[in-house]
């Protein structure tokens, strides 16, 4: 075998070192020499903190020693002074694992600091003694089998060790570690791409600095031993769900699973998967690009990085989004920081899981708006309150409870249904598993992006079946200043998470509760942990609807009422929406609906799992349930396979998906067959 082969060759040389003055190869390059500069293996340190160091050494020095061919003694002597050490730090390994306690730090470390070895030993493979060679080799087999002995836990950590040796010696067993490998990195995310870590995980594990556990995969396809990952389409959709879902619009976690609001993108390791995206799809490269262009990044220093890596396209703003097993994604069409953001989590099988099945997470106008528990480190409290609240304790996060209980299970039962459309993003997930003798709960969750000159919005409806026990909705807002406008309905609380200036967020409950509490939870995000105030509003039954209004100097509020059946949204310039819950009446047959008029003139509607809306001239009727949203005479459907009869003053004809299709046609109505599934509806 011709060295070095892993991630470069020597005739990729003159090319590596030929880019190394361009964007953004010239900041990694200068990190490297930072790197070198300010690091030295400190034999005292503890085995964590002396794998880290090893990991961003070697890493490093590899890069530089070939960049920097005039320098290359001193790059290699640095190489070879770690691989000395690595005889005394396996023994050292070994024993802080059978000391027990946490082990992650006996092993997560470690793992990168090796990965990072091999590949610096296979580049100046070429440039060392034969005895000094099969001595550094020995001592990284000693190392090997101790991965091999047993499992060491955290998946690809254990994994990407003895895939890499394998991949270096030709062993035998190279199949076996590959495939390992390979199962590990499909273990982190559902079937339909989203991480099943949450976002901070999923960030750490395939997109930070652990080379051992993201780094394989470039080797695999680099050296064709295994040329399946950048074609699977679970890591195409991974890595878009990561650099559009996974942060906000000011790039800190959504806080799903163990993510904390105090963290996000590149503002704790460097985010080296992003410089990467490109390899699996050219949207999460651009999602990437979007979160680089203004998240003023870290940049990383290893050859690994550096190979793997190209400049960035132009930078694209994440977009509404659906994952059947993952939940949704709602965002205003905004490139600024102040955008309006919305996520539901819907995770079937999650890992580093809180009890959060159909949680929502809000953000808007620069500001955390709606947050879950949070992180504050693995097992740790935060503000007095224990882990076992942050972690296992469902009223913790944005979560519907039946009496008061806790949640059974952690994992939801997929997304339903959905549509996102020009002007409104909806989703229903369902949740099964978390409530007992199959109680289900479908939690419908609405965006109306602003429009029309009143700002955007959500709307939750959370319908529950088969249970006959009270209904709880826990709402955590990013703060503890609230004020109670109307008891039992209204409630605005002033969030100042992040900024100087007054953001709001009110909840009106558009349905009336038998009990509102106001109670304190923590919210853990690191060390911007703090105590907020949330509500707790218990019903007798549903359908259960909540508005959620974000609001600032330059975004008023609107004012609301509410009814037994429906709730009034008065947004300024006499703009009124409408929202009516389940029932039979002459406007609806449905689950719900809502629908807005300007001036008393009707603009658009959204009728969910309905078979009749009217409204004057304007609405449908189908032989079976639809979900449908229509603004004028453009709109989306979702469709069982059924018959609709569609009504708007001056239509003849229709299209769906762009094509003419055969229909009946009556005074200002056409009825048509509506294939199934979500299609887009345009009446002519």
């Amino acid at each position: 075998m011709n060295h070095p082969f892993l991630i470069c060759q020597t005739s990729d040389y003159d090319a590596l070192r030929k880019r190394a003055s361009q964007s953004p190869y010239k900041d990694f390059v200068d990190e490297a020499r930072n790197v070198v500069s300010s690091l030295t293996y400190e034999p005292e340190q503890s085995v964590a903190a002396r794998g880290t160091h090893i990991r961003d050494l070697t890493g490093s020095s590899a890069l530089l020693y070939i960049l920097e061919p005039d320098n290359r003694d001193a790059h290699r002597k640095r190489i070879t002074d770690i691989l000395d050490q690595w005889p005394q730090f396996t023994t050292d390994v070994a024993a802080r694992w059978d000391a027990g306690g946490n082990r992650w730090h006996a092993t997560v470390p470690i793992s990168s600091g090796f990965f990072n070895t091999v590949l610096a030993l296979d580049v100046i493979h070429d440039d060392l003694p034969e005895s000094d060679l099969q001595r550094y080799e020995q001592s990284l087999a000693e190392m090997t089998e101790w991965f091999w002995a047993k499992m060491r836990g955290w998946a690809m950590a254990t994994y990407g060790p003895r895939a890499i040796w394998a991949a270096y010696k030709s062993e035998d067993r190279l199949e076996e570690a590959m495939q390992q490998y390979r199962d590990g990195v499909f273990e982190q995310m559902t079937r339909h791409g989203v991480g099943r870590n949450g976002p901070e995980y999923s960030h750490a594990r395939l997109n930070g600095e652990r080379t051992a556990k993201y780094g394989f995969m470039h080797v695999g396809e680099y050296t064709g031993l295994d040329n399946s990952f950048y074609r699977d389409f679970r890591l195409k959709w991974y890595y878009e769900w990561l650099f559009s879902a996974g942060c906000s619009p000011f790039h800190t976690y959504a806080t799903f699973s163990d993510s904390g609001h105090g963290r996000g993108f590149n503002s704790f390791y460097p985010q080296s998967g992003s410089w990467a995206a490109h390899k699996f799809s050219p949207l999460a490269a651009e999602h990437a690009a979007h979160r680089i262009a203004s998240a003023n990044p870290r940049f990383p220093s290893d050859l690994l990085a550096y190979c793997i890596a190209a400049p960035l396209p132009e930078p694209r703003t994440p977009e509404s989004r659906l994952w059947i097993d993952g939940g949704a994604l709602f965002y205003e069409r905004n490139d600024s920081e102040n955008a309006l953001m919305g996520s539901l989590w819907n995770v079937s099988e999650p890992s580093h899981a809180h009890y959060d099945a159909n949680a929502i997470y809000l953000a808007g106008y620069g500001e955390h708006l709606l947050l879950n528990s949070g992180y504050n480190g693995y097992g740790n409290d935060s503000q007095g309150f224990p882990w076992s609240y942050i972690h296992d304790t469902a009223e913790s996060s944005n979560v519907l409870i039946t009496n008061n209980q806790n949640h059974l299970e952690k994992g939801a039962d997929g997304i339903t249904e959905g549509l996102l459309a020009d002007g409104l993003d909806y989703a229903c997930g369902l949740a099964n598993r978390a409530f007992e003798n199959n109680t289900q709960h479908f939690r419908s969750f609405t965006f109306i992006h602003p429009q029309d000159g009143a700002p955007g919005y959500f709307l939750l409806i959370d319908e529950v079946e088969n249970t006959s026990e009270p209904i709880s909705l826990a709402l955590h807002p990013a703060s503890a200043k609230v004020e109670t406008i109307h008891p039992s309905e209204h409630y605005t609380w002033n969030v100042r998470s992040r900024k100087e200036t007054d953001t709001h967020l009110t909840t009106y409950l558009a349905t009336e509760p038998q009990n509102v509490e106001l109670k304190d939870g923590t919210l853990a995000g690191w060390g911007k942990c703090f105590v907020g105030k949330y509500l707790y509003a218990t019903y007798a039954s549903a359908p259960i609807a909540t508005i959620l209004f974000p609001h600032n100097a330059e975004h008023p509020c609107a004012t609301f009422s509410r009814t037994n059946t429906s709730a009034i949204i008065e947004h300024a310039n006499s703009i009124t929406d409408t929202v009516y819950l389940s029932g039979e009446n002459e406007q609806l047959t449905g689950h719900a609906c809502i629908f807005r008029h300007i001036n008393n003139t009707h603009t658009f509607y959204f009728a969910r799992r309905a078979t009749h809306f009217h409204d004057n001239t304007i609405g449908f009727d189908a032989d079976e349930s639809v979900t449908l949203f229509m603004h004028g005479k453009s709109g989306h459907i979702v469709s069982p396979g059924t018959t609709v009869t569609f009504q708007h003053p001056n239509i003849t004809s229709i299209q769906i998906d762009g094509e003419p299709f055969v229909c009946e046609t009556t005074d200002n109505s056409v009825r048509v067959t509506v294939p199934q599934g979500t299609c887009k509806i345009e009446l002519v």
